[in-house]
């Protein structure tokens, strides 16, 4: 009888599990699935079109910033709330001075706390401008769910002092305040999250939407970086509308995520490869020397 007969059964179950990592790995790396209820894609008015909020198909989500916005004005009275749950406004936060506002949700798993941990390191980079002094920055949720408790619980973990506002809103405010910056962005149903795009909005004392700038990601701390923080913020104080050269990508929250799931099981699939591969040669020789050791005992 040859011992060796385990060695194919065992590698038709390292092959199974590999084929399991391997789908996994091809699971992950695939757009969300296509549903008529998908999500609510919520669309700016563009091209004289009426703005629209609609249910639409993954296949048709189209996240992101339209930049032709820029140059327009944001109202500047829209009801919102801050982390008391007092109405404010972001005329009444500015008194007068130009406003960096960032749009996102306090739960976000990615991108929005980022967003904020960069804008702090250019703010604390650029001390001749300084919040509550000569600019404010007021973060605003997109989640109409979202309370003062998870504005003020934002406000404590992410940035104290003045000049820093965490605030909350009903729909219609988001709706308007989303719409007038270009902001699109979309509500995943399945797992109730945000897609949207990483990104400030400078705005003049007047609520002229004067710069849109990106956001990566990672972490943001080169001179130029900076240099784009110090020009984005003079430039909305003298109400300057600062284009970009050419089309932004934007970074989004679900591209983050769902890249980083990419990764993980691409290696995750090269160790279950590299340790199966391990095994079965340990088990090869092991069963090798087994038999060779029967037949010397036996002859």
């Amino acid at each position: 009888m040859n011992i060796l007969f385990p060695v194919p059964f065992f590698a038709l179950v390292a092959a199974a599990s590999l084929s399991q990592v391997a789908a996994w790995g091809g699971e992950a790396s695939k757009p969300e699935p296509q549903s008529d209820n998908y999500g609510t894609l919520v669309k700016p008015a563009m091209d004289n079109a009426p703005s629209r909020t609609e249910v639409v198909s993954a296949q048709a989500v189209q996240v992101g910033v339209d930049e032709s916005v820029l140059g327009d004005t944001l109202a500047m009275t829209l009801p919102l709330l801050d982390e008391n749950g007092d109405t404010v406004t972001l005329s009444g936060l500015s008194g007068g001075r130009p406003v960096v506002l960032q749009l996102g949700y306090y739960r976000c798993p990615v991108i929005c706390s980022q967003v904020l941990g960069n804008l702090a390191k250019w703010a604390a980079a650029t001390p001749q401008l300084r919040a509550g002094r000569d600019y404010e920055v007021v973060s605003v949720s997109i989640d109409p769910k979202e309370t003062a408790a998870n504005a003020k619980e934002a406000r404590a973990r992410v940035m104290q002092g003045t000049g820093w506002h965490f605030l909350t809103a009903s729909p219609a405010s988001i709706q308007a305040m989303t719409e007038a910056c270009g902001f699109r962005y979309l509500h995943i149903k399945s797992n109730d999250q945000y897609a949207h795009p990483g990104l400030l909005v400078f705005l003049s004392p007047q609520g002229k939407v004067t710069r849109l700038l990106n956001v990566s990601g990672g972490v943001a701390d080169s001179g130029a970086d900076v240099d784009a923080w110090s020009q984005a913020v003079t430039g909305a104080a003298a109400g300057t509308v600062t284009k970009p050269p050419g089309p932004t990508l934007f970074a989004q929250c679900t591209t983050v995520v769902r890249n980083a799931l990419v990764v993980f099981a691409k290696n995750a699939l090269q160790a279950a490869v590299l340790v199966t591969i391990s095994v079965m040669l340990a088990l090869f020789f092991y069963l090798r020397r087994l038999e060779a050791r029967k037949q010397a005992a036996s002859g």
